[in-house]
């Protein structure tokens, strides 16, 4: 039974420690306990009490400077999206309407906007909104960021899906100065391509960039 109230005083006793900010913590037990155990026990633990807390400082201090070095990697990269935006709307969309483009909208599941995306950059394509998600520059830019690491870039240019009367999307288009070819529907690009090079007008556009994923 003596054992007992040891252990459950010990217990007590570790717990008052934990919550503690700082050291003083073994001060104030030391001074309230007349016991010979208790006294022994606060000073086989008040050594490495302290080097655990100056530990778990420096962690935090390290950590602390990593996550700033980081934000300030996401702001310089975020920054330059915006103003890439920003630029390009307020011209009306790049005056480019050649290469491949993939129409899309925030309407588009996010799995689908990332597979888009990634499938664009595989191609040397690239991707377009019509407009600023409801006006606004900041929710656009949120709108682009899908979590987990991946951030869309996408270009908004209302006057490229006038040029190319796009109305539905997904779309994907190859433009060159031969004519331009047109897919309207939610295929791959790889699919897109490979109808293009059979029946299209840029075919031969379509079998470089089909050739260029082989290699």
């Amino acid at each position: 039974m003596e054992k007992e109230k040891l252990l459950y005083s010990v217990i007590i006793l570790l717990n008052l420690l934990l919550v503690a900010d700082d050291a003083s913590a073994f001060e104030v037990v030391s001074k309230q306990s007349n016991n010979a155990q208790y006294q022994e026990l606060v000073k086989e633990n008040e050594t490495r009490f302290k080097a655990e807390r100056d530990g778990y400082k420096a962690v935090v201090e390290r950590a602390k400077e990593a996550m700033e070095v980081h934000s300030t990697k996401i702001n310089a990269q975020a920054g330059s999206i915006i103003e890439q935006v920003i630029t390009n709307y307020k011209a009306g969309g790049t005056s480019d309407t050649q290469g491949l483009i993939v129409f899309v909208s925030f309407a588009m599941p996010q799995e689908m906007l990332w597979s888009y995306f990634e499938q664009a950059k595989l191609y040397g394509g690239r991707m377009v909104i019509r407009g600023l998600v409801d006006n606004s520059f900041q929710k656009t830019i949120q709108a682009m960021n899908l979590g987990e690491n991946k951030k869309l870039i996408i270009d908004v240019n209302p006057k490229i899906f006038k040029e190319f009367n796009i109305s539905r999307v997904p779309a994907i288009v190859q433009s060159s100065k031969k004519g331009h070819d047109r897919i309207v529907g939610s295929v791959s690009i790889k699919h897109a391509l490979e109808e293009i090079r059979d029946k299209g007008d840029t075919k031969e556009e379509s079998v470089q960039r089909l050739e260029r994923v082989k290699k």
